[in-house]
């Protein structure tokens, strides 16, 4: 019995057609939790044509009344637009006509991309730490992962809350992402 195998060149077309059509699926951006899900795992399959969508979304969920919910998406969207400088035209009409807080917020991430993104940002606090999760979840970029791990030397820091609630924070955090983002296991293995 001989083994019958395919072309190479029409294996890699139909491995190009299938992921170009996994990636032109519809998705369902239309809760706070809908948002949650979407930004957390851009990384694995960036969709910038949603952006805007994704905008809407939070100004209509009113999500940036909540200060804690900030600081992920500042650093999300910092790096979304420093990625997709060829779409900030059509971002940049959209966000002025946001209503406060939504549009402080992404005038914000958008000076931030600008001056280099979260990375940029000096200090430890438990916010910086959840800047550093929403660039890592746009960019997959593992320097964001490495930052964090940076931090976990704080954890033994019992003379100053703000140092050891960031360690702490992290600590949480990585253990966390590494469960259920095998990207983040594997930085930190």
């Amino acid at each position: 019995m001989f083994k019958r195998t395919l072309p190479r060149a029409l294996v890699v077309l139909l491995l190009a057609w299938t992921t170009t059509a996994l990636a032109q699926q519809p998705i369902a951006i239309s809760t706070a939790n809908d948002a949650e899900a979407f930004t957390q795992t851009y990384y694995q399959g960036p969709r910038p044509d949603l952006i805007g969508k994704l905008i809407d979304v939070l100004h209509a969920t009113a999500l940036f009344h909540k200060a804690n919910a900030i600081p992920p998406y500042l650093g999300f969207f910092s790096e979304v637009f420093a990625a997709n400088p060829d779409r900030l035209p059509q971002w940049l009409e959209l966000i002025a006509k946001q209503a406060q807080p939504t549009k402080g917020v992404l005038e914000w991430a958008l000076s931030l991309s600008k001056e280099g993104g979260v990375i940029t940002i000096d200090g430890h606090s438990a916010a910086l730490n959840d800047m550093y999760w929403g660039a890592f979840f746009a960019s997959g970029h593992a320097r964001y992962v490495n930052t964090l791990i940076e931090q976990l030397r704080f954890i033994d820091e019992r003379a100053n809350f703000e140092l050891f609630g960031a360690g702490a924070a992290t600590k949480w955090s990585l253990a966390s992402n590494a469960q259920s983002h095998s990207k983040v296991r594997t930085i930190l293995e």
